[in-house]
């Protein structure tokens, strides 16, 4: 049998060696582009996490009272908040459809850091991410939105927050938030207690 073996080899030695070049040149493609997709992907995701909008809700997130100025509509908005306002600023607008120029800004930049959650979302539902990847830039604050006792913001916060993200369908961002272990919550208006804060 080995005899058989051998003398096949030697009989056919260009095509074994024309086959281990083509294997060795798919192997080093397949490096090459997992390369240039890792290249891609942290592109991306330097992207997302140096966008305008993630410091500003970061730090409303960080803070329970605070002016940040906004950029809407070409100019900056001055949007002073509490955590009162940012629940009523949250609500469905079944409740109350009318925003002020304050509002409608900080629900804007709320939109765009949401945006950016579902495209990592994406990421990371591709495979091109993986929760160890993004929890250590995300994780605090995911902790801050997802967890009721969370030393940082309200029980009503957290609540009126989720709400926002079922009520206006942000799928993506749900799942993300909940594959990095918080989200154990259902929608309920009044847990949030929207109400409309004194001016």
């Amino acid at each position: 049998m080995w005899h058989d073996c051998i003398e096949l080899l030697k009989t056919h030695y260009k095509l074994v060696f024309a086959a281990l070049a083509l294997w060795i040149v798919i192997a080093q493609f397949r490096k090459t582009q997992r390369w240039r997709s890792g290249q891609f992907i942290t592109a991306k995701f330097e992207a997302i996490r140096n966008n305008p909008y993630t410091t500003i809700i970061q730090e409303m997130l960080d803070w329970n009272e605070s002016t940040l100025l906004i950029p809407y509509k070409g100019e900056d908005v001055p949007v002073h908040f509490t955590d009162e306002k940012l629940v009523w600023m949250l609500r469905p607008h079944k409740l109350d459809a009318a925003l002020t120029d304050e509002e409608a800004a900080l629900r804007f930049a709320f939109d765009q850091y949401i945006n950016d959650l579902e495209q990592i979302n994406y990421l990371q539902q591709s495979g091109l991410l993986k929760i160890r990847d993004i929890k250590p830039f995300y994780g605090y604050w995911f902790e801050i939105m997802g967890r009721k006792k969370n030393g940082r913001k309200g029980e009503r916060t957290i609540q009126a927050i989720h709400n926002y993200l079922v009520h206006y369908r942000h799928d993506g961002a749900l799942r993300l938030i909940r594959n990095c272990g918080f989200y154990n919550m259902r929608y309920d208006e009044a847990a949030a207690g929207y109400q409309k804060p004194e001016l």
